[in-house]
């Protein structure tokens, strides 16, 4: 089940607190897994709501095959192709998706191997959703966030980059919930949102042993 959610204005911090601190007790030290296109802003939301929640660590899949490889994601793709970087990146994943707590920013393209997605599973899977145009608006702020990105080499990103989208939209469709993103839209506002969409879904989707409580306490049953 997929959820959206339509981003409010100014949240205040405490308020956001709040709510994420209610989101670590219900998820129970289940992982939360950001996937999306690049330039949505996965690894910054992924830390923001480590941060808030409390007791999750931030990971972000990139950064850590750049340091276990010694290399950019660039001189990866340009070395081993993409191939080669995707059989890194599933090698990660595995050893990430098995430790509990966490909220992890994946690459872009992660949604693309089958096997990725049965190891995302055993968590949450937030997809932020962004426009090709918007994304490509963010980027084009910084021709080095473009230039380092080497799926947009070429002379159209925007064209790439929605053509990309396109590709992936079946498999980003499966994460478990949903969250719209417009360019201006304010880190904690994204926070606050992916917090209250996976609360909704969480509470759509009791897990079961939250129904046989319910069920032992209907019949009178005292729950441990």
């Amino acid at each position: 089940m997929r959820r959206s959610a339509g981003l409010s204005m100014e949240v205040e911090p405490h308020v956001l607190r709040l709510q994420a601190a209610e989101l670590g007790s219900r998820l129970r030290g289940t992982n939360v897994f950001f996937v999306g296109m690049m330039g949505t802003g996965k690894s910054t939301v992924a830390r923001a709501l480590a941060d808030v929640m409390g007791r999750y660590i931030f990971l972000d899949t990139d950064t850590i095959i750049e340091e276990l490889l010694g290399a950019s994601v660039g001189e990866v793709f340009a070395k081993d192709g993409e191939e080669g970087f995707r059989s890194v990146e599933s090698q990660v994943l595995d050893q990430v998706h098995s430790y509990v707590k966490m909220c992890v920013a994946t690459g872009g393209g992660i949604v693309s191997e089958n096997k990725n997605w049965g190891k995302m599973q055993t968590g949450m899977v937030v997809w932020l959703d962004m426009e090709p145009k918007d994304i490509f608006e963010r980027l084009s702020k910084d021709p080095e966030e473009v230039a380092k990105r080497p799926l947009l080499a070429g002379d159209d990103p925007q064209g790439k980059l929605e053509e990309l989208l396109e590709k992936r939209k079946p498999q980003y469709a499966q994460a478990d919930v949903t969250v719209q993103l417009k360019p201006e839209d304010g880190v904690d506002d994204i926070t606050y949102n992916v917090v209250n969409t996976i609360l909704e879904f969480i509470d759509s989707n009791p897990p079961k042993w939250q129904k046989w409580k319910e069920k032992a306490n209907a019949a009178g049953i005292e729950w441990a």
